[in-house]
């Protein structure tokens, strides 16, 4: 027997966006002043983040953590999942046969 751990994680993309908006109420900065210091031009991308309907970048991600003056991790709502399960290892095939070929040239 072989044991076989997996673990992934999911990410709540409607509460992490309900952890944004508090965080930038909390700091008091308006929407357009997040946004200009994130570099972005239109508002629609923050409230789309804001509604769990996608999440930040990366870089966006680590940007807002600066500005708000957290971690990543204060920023993300996720759960994390770990199994270990065991897995019967299976015997190597039996050699069944051999076949050798015999090419000549024409």
């Amino acid at each position: 027997m072989k044991n076989q751990l997996s673990v992934y994680v999911e990410i709540d993309m409607a509460a992490t966006g309900k952890r944004i908006k508090e965080l930038r109420e909390k700091s008091g900065m308006t929407v357009e002043a997040v946004c200009k210091a994130l570099g972005i031009e239109n508002t629609a991308c923050y409230y789309k983040w804001i509604r769990g309907d996608c999440l930040p970048s990366i870089e966006h991600l680590l940007e807002l953590a600066a500005l708000f003056g957290v971690s990543v991790d204060d920023i993300l709502v996720y759960r994390t999942h770990i199994e270990n399960k065991e897995e019967e290892q299976s015997a190597p095939l039996p050699y069944l046969y051999s076949m050798t070929f015999d090419w000549k040239a024409a």
